[in-house]
C-alpha cells in the first residue's frame, strides 16, 4: 500500500496564505477539517492568518501542522521549515509580552493576609476545587472518547482487497466500524480486518461510551484495479 503522492507547498506569501489557497481550491471548509482532524478551528484559523502569538506551544503546533499537510496532501517538510522560519520573526514579540508581564506582576501592591481572610480563602478554594472537580468529571462523562486510528494513517491507494484497521480508544467505550461493532482489548486498543472492493472505500470508525456524544474517524481507501498479468 501507499498514500496519495504529496506535492510541493508552491506559491507565494505566507505559510497561512499558501495552506489557505489548498484548501479553498480542494473546496473544503475550515470547520469540516477540524473536525475531522480534531484540532480546534480557532487553531486552524490562526495558522492560516499567521497569528502565531494566538497558539499554543511548538510541540502541539508541529502536530497540528503535520496532520494539516497530510490531510491537504502537501510536502511536510517544506510545510514545517517554512513555519520555524515564520515563526522566529514573532518570538522577540513574545519575549517583550512575557518581559512585560513579569514587570508588571512586581509593580501590583503586596496584599498582607489576616487569619479571617485566609479562612475564607481556604474555604473558597476548597469549594471552587470541589465545583471543579465535578465540572471536570461531568464533562469526562458526556465529551465523545478520544479515538486514535494509527493504521491507515491516512487515506490511501492500494491494490489489496483487505485492509487491517488498528487504533485505540478509552477504555469504557465501544467501538464500531461501518455501523458493526468490534470488542475492543481491555486497554481500548483494537485491530479488526476489512474487505475491500474495487473503487473507492469509505470507512467509518466511531466510539461512545454510556452517556456521550460519538466521536468518529473516517478513511477513505482507493481500491485499484490489478494490472493485467
Amino acid at each position: 500500500m501507499g498514500d496519495f503522492t504529496s506535492k510541493s507547498l508552491r506559491g507565494h506569501g505566507t505559510l497561512g496564505e499558501r495552506l489557505r489557497k489548498v484548501r479553498e481550491e480542494r473546496g473544503e471548509e475550515l470547520s469540516s477539517i477540524a473536525e475531522s482532524l480534531q484540532i480546534q478551528s480557532k487553531y486552524l484559523d490562526a495558522l492560516e492568518c499567521g497569528r502565531y502569538l494566538d497558539l499554543p506551544g511548538d510541540v502541539y503546533v508541529t502536530s497540528f501542522l503535520k496532520r494539516y499537510a497530510e490531510h491537504l496532501k502537501v510536502n511536510t517538510k517544506t510545510v514545517l521549515h517554512l513555519y520555524q522560519r515564520e515563526r522566529q520573526v514573532y518570538q522577540p514579540q513574545q519575549d517583550k509580552q512575557a518581559r512585560e508581564a513579569l514587570e508588571k506582576d512586581k509593580r501590583m501592591p503586596r496584599v498582607v493576609l489576616t487569619p479571617r481572610m485566609l479562612r475564607r480563602s481556604v474555604v473558597a478554594l476548597i469549594l471552587l476545587l470541589i465545583l471543579l472537580y465535578l465540572g471536570i468529571e461531568a464533562k469526562r462523562i458526556v465529551s465523545p472518547p478520544v479515538l486514535l486510528i494509527t493504521s491507515p494513517a491516512g487515506d490511501i491507494k492500494t491494490t489489496d482487497r483487505a485492509i487491517t484497521i488498528v487504533g485505540k480508544t478509552e477504555p469504557e467505550a465501544s467501538v464500531s466500524i461501518n455501523g458493526e461493532a468490534i470488542i475492543p482489548k481491555s486497554t481500548g486498543e483494537f485491530s479488526e480486518e476489512i474487505q475491500l472492493t474495487e473503487g473507492l472505500n469509505t470507512i467509518i470508525i466511531t466510539a461512545k461510551k454510556t452517556h456521550s456524544a460519538e466521536q468518529r474517524v473516517q478513511r477513505n481507501i482507493l481500491v485499484e484495479k490489478l494490472p493485467a498479468g
